[in-house]
């Protein structure tokens, strides 16, 4: 393959000063490595949250072990609408060494970013000297020794991705494992890629390294399907720093863009494949919003508002919450969107109208445009409207450009003074990333803790009811202050069928069973899981309020909600629940009903969660007409 011709070769001049002293690099990795430790240390003291760290870790026995049946399961699962079988093995790894000791489980998220933390380093150091490296043989090799403002200029880098409060949902989220564990085989395949390519020629300079750059982004999509579009990314980078193709749009499309495609199809496959393995996870988790539920308006608005919101956090990282939940109603004509829309639009016609003078800005835009297109809400799943941890990826191309110009504001200081001025407030900056972490990080030391910055920082019906759970599983329950926090989530939604079941168990607690009822019937008209409601509001009726025939009523439309939501299974359709039959079971026994209780204990009979007790109401229920 030909050699390209660079329409602009970078200084050469840069990249030829004298190589940065042996101690630097190491000694700025052991301060990125402390640093990152103190920023992150109160995870060290967290526990298990309330936020689906009970059904992934606390209440689910699948991940503890390697027996076949175990792995089985972590190979097939796609518990809450993820496949993660590599998380789930790092998983067991933890359980064999700590047990449930949840400060064990955060130990080893900080550990993985820490890990983090000095890829980025590396990969901006190799980063920078590309991007200096003149077009011809020797540019650019890897064995070429960084200046001292390279090692500076990637220390700083690495400490403004690494040690940014938006990382720490990810790595202080026991949950979110999956995010710093793939990241560090993303890392890694980079920077093997780098290793394959030549600067400035179309031709793979080793094609060992490009296979296993194609085998750790397989590692990768094992833990998480982030790098399904990381060959996306690696071409973006083939445009610069490596410049085998121009920045020409025109040029993509023709036999320079179509070989450096062709050169990636591993990497293609692997996330076209890990695409769809994506998507059929989500739709397993009944996660995926359709365009009924969620339009085209919105998703354009969601996707636009996405874009500034990681930006203008990154720049000021204030108010950061674990949820940011997503509204019943987007007026794309509300202020915040407006805004969202003109930075957008302004930001990117600058970064196209400056891509030949900063090309770096250009690719580090597009790695983020890039990296963020899957969770922008073109294909929304779940209940956030953003979300910190979307930026953990996406943000690694601005840090490595923000830390780049800090060096060449650095060298074209007049004195050696102004840039020991500058050096200090970069550090300042840093200093007050790690304390901002730090703060933000014992948030997530418990259930309240979390979810009271939730209504603090971004209240929602949500994060209310959320709040209210995490009271009444105090000991003792706390339901004074979990009433108070369901009052206020239905004022905010007063059609949040979660929140007037919660409020509904819990003043039948109480004993207001009236109010309870109520709630209850709320709760059974609103909740996608109405058979959740009519159960409870059956078992309230036949126990505590002496009427046995409203609940057989209830718990018969339990029964025909369960049946209707049915899922697919083994080829079968299988009710989403066998606790109404049980239920049902036990109140046409009170009624006398003996053959009815019969046939509904035989149907629980026929599921895994509810076999024993139906097996124990056969015993108790003798045989009668």
């Amino acid at each position: 393959m030909p050699t390209l011709k660079a329409t602009r070769t970078p200084d050469a001049s840069a990249s030829s000063g004298r190589p940065a002293p042996r101690w630097l690099a190491p000694a700025l990795a052991a301060i990125l490595g402390a640093l990152t430790i103190i920023a992150f240390f109160p995870a060290f003291s967290a526990g298990f949250v309330s936020w689906d760290d009970h059904d992934v870790l606390v209440n689910n026995p699948h991940y503890r072990g390697f027996a076949a049946d175990n792995l089985r399961w972590m190979f097939t699962s796609t518990l809450l609408g993820h496949y993660q079988p590599l998380t789930w093995m790092s998983y067991a790894v933890d359980h064999a060494l700590w047990g449930m000791n949840a400060r064990g489980y955060h130990a080893t998220n900080v550990a993985i970013h820490l890990v983090n933390v000095l890829l980025v380093f590396v990969l901006a150091m190799r980063l920078i000297v590309l991007s200096r490296s003149p077009i011809g043989p020797g540019g650019g090799e890897p064995g070429n020794a960084p200046t001292s403002g390279v090692v500076l200029a990637a220390g700083l880098s690495a400490g403004l991705w690494g040690l940014h409060p938006l990382r720490v949902e990810s790595v202080a989220w026991i949950t979110e494992r999956r995010d710093v564990l793939s990241t560090l085989f993303l890392l890694l395949s980079t920077l093997a890629y780098l290793r394959s390519a030549r600067i400035g020629e179309l031709r793979v300079g080793d094609a060992r390294w490009l296979w296993i750059a194609a085998g750790l982004l397989g590692v990768s999509l094992l833990c998480k399907a982030w790098g399904m579009t990381l060959f996306v990314m690696l071409l973006a980078l083939d445009i610069f720093p490596l410049r085998r193709v121009a920045m020409d749009p025109r040029r993509w499309f023709g036999r320079e863009g179509i070989t450096l495609l062709v050169q990636k199809w591993p990497m293609v496959a692997l996330g076209i494949a890990a695409a769809a393995m994506a998507a059929h996870a989500q739709h397993s988790a009944i996660a995926t919003k359709t365009l009924a539920q969620w339009g085209v308006t919105e998703r354009i608005v969601q996707a636009v508002h996405g874009l500034w919101f990681y930006m203008r956090t990154s720049v000021l990282p204030m108010d950061l919450s674990p949820l940011y939940a997503l509204p019943k109603n987007v007026d794309p004509t509300e202020p915040r969107y407006l805004l969202a829309f003109v930075c957008v639009g302004v930001g990117a016609a600058l970064i196209i109208a400056l891509r030949h003078r900063l090309p770096g800005l250009a690719i580090a835009a597009a790695v983020y445009g890039i990296a963020l297109l899957p969770v922008l809400g073109f294909l929304q799943s779940g209940d956030q409207f953003v979300a910190d941890r979307y930026s953990y990826i996406a943000m690694i191309g601005f840090s490595i450009l923000a830390g780049a110009g800090a060096a060449a504001l650095g060298r074209r200081a007049s004195t050696t003074a102004i840039r020991a001025v500058m050096l200090a407030a970069w550090a300042g900056v840093v200093g007050v990333l790690v304390m901002l972490t730090h703060v933000q990080t014992r948030v997530w030391d418990n259930t309240i803790a979390l979810w009271s910055q939730a209504v603090r920082t971004a209240p929602s019906s949500l994060a209310h009811t959320n709040l209210a759970l995490a009271y009444l599983n105090e000991q003792p329950p706390d339901r004074v202050k979990a009433a108070e926090q369901l009052i206020l989530a239905l004022r905010s939604d007063p059609d949040d069928g979660r929140a007037w079941f919660t409020l509904g168990n819990t003043l039948r607690s109480v004993g207001r069973l009236r109010e309870a009822e109520e709630a209850l019937l709320n709760a059974a008209r609103l909740m996608p899981q109405a058979y959740m409601a009519h159960v409870n509001l059956g078992s309230m009726y036949l126990t505590q309020m002496n009427r046995p025939q409203d609940a057989i009523v209830q718990l018969r439309a339990a029964v025909a909600d369960v049946e209707r939501g049915a899922v697919v299974e083994k080829g079968q359709r299988r009710p989403l629940s066998a606790l109404p039959y049980l239920a049902l079971g036990n109140a046409l026994r009170a009624t006398g009903d003996i053959a009815g209780a019969r046939q509904a204990f035989m149907e629980a009979l026929k599921f895994d969660e509810t076999r024993t007790d139906a097996e124990n109401e056969l015993r108790a229920t003798p045989d009668g007409p």
